[in-house]
């Protein structure tokens, strides 16, 4: 018994206008010399062009939509990732990082399931190509394994869930700093719990806890201090004192809080004078006789 094609429902492919197919060519010969087989024949496609050299892959071009978007408070450059389980969806890597990321659940119709293969994604289904017809369901085609190949059941049957380190210290005391934490993808397993790819708790719709965040955005603040008043005394040890205020960049007077972080210069500092003289002199009144003693910065005297 001899066929044309495999039993299939088929889909023609909608040819540009400017070009169109030649005739079959004769059937092949049977693929095997009794029992079920099958036979091939071919036919041209005319006018049909092909890519310029240099052109972008189209998967790659899906990806590069994504380029330069925020994602989980970063900026990256997209490529294409070959190695999910269903090659129909739209999963791509960003430049020099080890995570992937589904960004659609299908590719654009026509895109490749795979590199080097013919057959192509409809509709989120790899479908085979043969003789310029698009067959059903293609049962011949087996997806690429993930890279590195996972055991998919195992992997499912699986809880994941993200850890997080400590923030680290400010980067600067004010006027925004950053912090940063390290973030990793854990395999919720009582046997041996461990750390996977970031793909892993991806694959389970697991938002991504941030690594890096703003710290110190308060205005830089530092200490202004007056002039010191005359010392407390006029002979001997005293005291001087002055103002110490908290100000900002351009001078403006703030709360102490935002010095809490500095040293506070003191407000008071000894005075030293000559040493004090004491004066005693008698004198009498009605009521006999008395003294009185005073102080005084002792003078130099020339005997």
């Amino acid at each position: 018994m001899v066929f044309g094609v495999l039993t299939a429902v088929v889909f023609q492919l909608t040819a540009p206008s400017n070009d169109y197919w030649g005739e079959y060519g004769a059937y092949g010969p049977c693929s095997r010399p009794c029992g079920t087989g099958v036979a091939m024949r071919t036919r041209a496609m005319y006018h049909c062009k092909a890519c310029p050299v240099g052109s972008r892959d189209i998967r790659e071009e899906q990806c590069a939509q994504f380029d330069r978007m925020d994602f989980q408070s970063k900026r990256y450059t997209w490529l294409p990732y070959h190695g999910a389980s269903n090659p129909c969806e739209l999963n791509c890597v960003p430049r020099g990082e080890n995570f992937f990321y589904r960004h659609r659940p299908a590719v654009v119709d026509g895109t490749p399931c795979n590199v080097g293969r013919s057959d192509i994604c409809i509709e989120g289904i790899c479908r085979a190509v043969s003789n310029g017809e698009i067959l059903g369901m293609d049962r011949d085609v087996v997806p690429a394994p993930p890279a590195p190949a996972t055991n998919l059941r195992h992997r499912e049957s699986l809880t994941y869930a993200y850890t997080y380190s400590a923030w680290s210290e400010c980067s600067a005391p004010c006027n925004g700093g950053t912090q940063h934490r390290s973030v990793q993808c854990m395999v919720q397993d009582s046997t041996a719990p461990h750390v996977v790819d970031d793909s892993y708790c991806i694959s389970q719709g697991l938002p991504r806890p941030a690594s890096q965040q703003a710290c110190n955005q308060q205005q830089c603040a530092e200490y202004s201090v007056s002039s010191y008043s005359g010392c407390s005394v006029t002979c001997g040890d005293g005291q001087q004192t002055r103002e110490v205020f908290c100000v900002g960049a351009g001078g403006e007077h703030l709360g102490e809080q935002a010095c809490s972080g500095l040293t506070r210069p003191p407000t008071v500092q000894a005075c030293h004078n000559l040493p004090c003289h004491t004066h005693i002199s008698w004198h009498v009144n009605d009521f006999g006789l008395v003294y009185q003693v005073s102080r005084t910065q002792e003078d130099m005297i020339e005997l």
